[in-house]
């Protein structure tokens, strides 16, 4: 088994076109979590910074509905990495996609208000997200929590 800093690394969760995310956990409190690394050719200065704006922003934001961002780093290639809750779920894109009959209405209006509760909280806090879209917003398994992502 692979590790990053004190995180037991699982397996990959999902790969994306600046970077891949793998759930981890950590093997002393079983906290599971999910760390995104930047790729390498993804890695140019601004990249690296804007990976930290983000767990700054949405810290700064702290709302239920936006990824919790628990640390950051960089691996010793110099490859920026987030420490983020883990969701068990799926993404709405993966919900729609996987709906065996139409979505009750009074179902999609709570994940909608969820969503845009979120919005309204980041651009309270003078954000704007920039890449709203399906891939980019998980709903819970469990709790059926709608989490925003990827600021």
């Amino acid at each position: 088994m692979r590790a990053l800093g004190p995180y037991t690394l699982l397996h990959l969760l999902g790969a994306g076109g600046m970077g891949d995310v793998v759930e981890a956990v950590h093997p002393i409190i079983g906290k599971k979590v999910a760390i995104k690394v930047m790729l390498p050719v993804s890695t140019e200065h601004d990249f690296a910074q804007r990976m930290v704006l983000e767990a700054q922003t949405v810290n700064a934001i702290a709302h239920p509905n936006i990824i919790d961002i628990f640390g950051a780093g960089a691996l010793a290639d110099g490859r920026p990495y987030l420490v983020m809750e883990f969701l068990a779920g799926q993404s709405i894109a993966e919900w729609v996609r996987r709906a065996k009959a139409p979505i009750p209405s009074e179902t999609v209006v709570n994940v909608l208000e969820q969503i845009c509760s979120a919005l309204e909280a980041a651009h309270g806090a003078g954000v704007v997200h920039r890449d709203i879209k399906p891939a980019n917003i998980m709903i819970e398994d469990r709790s059926g929590r709608v989490v925003v992502m990827d600021f």
